[in-house]
């Protein structure tokens, strides 16, 4: 329906909303779940994901490696 030709229409309102940060806020709490806030690096949870395949292939071609985890902040 075409309002502009109705003569007690005297004008348009149009409201828009940026809805940019609620869209980007899943992509920006995942990351805050599985990543430092300070360095913005892998935290505990997908370092293990990452790093145990990774021990298991070296442990079977040569010595048995480790892995020393440290928690500054406490």
């Amino acid at each position: 329906m075409r309002l502009t030709a109705d003569p007690d229409v005297s004008g348009i309102l149009i409201y828009l909303h940026d809805i940019t940060q609620r869209r980007n806020a899943p992509d920006h709490l995942a990351n805050q779940v599985f990543h430092d806030g300070l360095t913005d690096l892998a935290n505990r949870a997908p370092f293990s994901d990452r790093v145990e395949p990774a021990l298991r292939r070296i442990a079977r071609t040569g010595p048995e490696p480790a892995v020393i985890l440290l928690d500054l902040d406490r």
